[in-house]
């Protein structure tokens, strides 16, 4: 590769974007509480993922009321009329909120933003696949637009069936990417390739030319080295394709609670300073806060481990 994906930030660059409230940083700042974060060990790119609500789904109450428009009569029309204008302001508030994030990713400095085009932990359909389809392409367009405009890149993200039924597969992704526009890239992540690819080094050849940022984690979410992945075939396939982009660590340590931890030191005994709603999407991910000392330490066995085979 052209760069080194493990280099440091340059001096007065700003440091990578994350997901609200989890933090931000390359390893050298991890951010208070832990839990689930996400460094960038390449700081060219500003990732940030966008798993937005609302964002697939315009007018599903179209199909999913049907039935009790035409069997129940002018009330259920009323609470049809309301869920679908419910539905249409959601969806126009997530695109919104999507543009708005390529615009900072913008004033950052950045140049890509990975983007999840449905709700994570929404494992029930909203609609016909021709309707969901249509939804997410015109969603994802104007925000294509707008990052052509403002020279910010989008990555479409597949992830494992368990956290969304949209997409789990990276030829699902680039099937919507290139739905979407010319320049429309995807992300893939090895913890969801390792659950959902018949082959995962095939699926990052297949996306030569689209991939536009490539998360790292072991097959259990723990850092790299710490599983079963084979990262020197990995880096390896990556290179063969000519991938120049992040290396974006997106691991998410289990919490083990009983006499067998190995890790006595991972959990946060001390206050953190996250909402409700964070604190929920960290637990929700079957992760909890995360001691620095331990975050810290599985950013570096990531680092020594990618390092071998760059």
């Amino acid at each position: 590769m052209a760069h080194n994906p493990l280099r440091r930030r340059p001096t007065g660059q700003p440091p990578p974007v994350d997901e609200p409230g989890y933090g931000a940083g390359d390893g050298e700042r991890p951010a208070p509480g832990g839990g689930r974060r996400r460094v960038s060990v390449w700081t060219a790119v500003v990732p940030v993922a966008a798993a937005v609500a609302g964002l697939l789904f315009a007018t599903s109450a179209q199909t999913a009321r049907g039935t009790d428009l035409r069997a129940g009569g002018r009330t259920d029309l009323v609470d049809v009329i309301r869920h679908q204008t419910f539905e249409v302001k959601q969806r126009a508030a997530s695109v919104q909120y999507v543009r708005d994030c390529i615009t900072m990713v913008k004033e950052l400095g950045g140049q890509e933003i990975t983007i999840v085009p449905s709700t994570v932990g929404k494992i029930k359909s909203q609609g016909t696949p021709d309707q969901e389809w249509k939804w997410a392409v015109d969603s994802l367009k104007s925000c294509y637009d707008h990052g052509q405009r403002e020279g910010v890149r989008l990555a479409i993200e597949p992830l494992n069936r368990f956290e969304t039924y949209f997409l789990n597969r990276h030829d699902q992704a680039l099937a919507l990417a290139k739905d979407v526009g010319p320049e429309c890239g995807v992300c893939v992540d090895v913890f969801h390739m390792n659950i959902e690819e018949k082959d995962m080094y095939q699926a990052i050849r297949n996306c030569k030319g689209r991939l536009a940022d490539f998360h790292v984690a072991d097959n259990n979410r723990m850092a790299c080295g710490m599983g079963h992945c084979d990262w020197g075939k990995i880096i390896g396939t990556l290179k063969e394709i000519g991938y120049d982009g992040a290396l974006t660590v997106e691991f998410v340590a289990p919490v083990d609670r009983t006499p067998a931890n190995p890790y006595p030191n991972a959990i946060e005994k001390g206050p953190v300073n996250l909402t409700a709603d964070e604190l929920k999407f960290i637990e929700d991910h079957g992760s909890s806060t995360l001691s620095d000392e331990f975050y810290t330490w599985l950013v570096s066995e990531t680092s020594k481990t990618l390092r071998k085979y760059m």
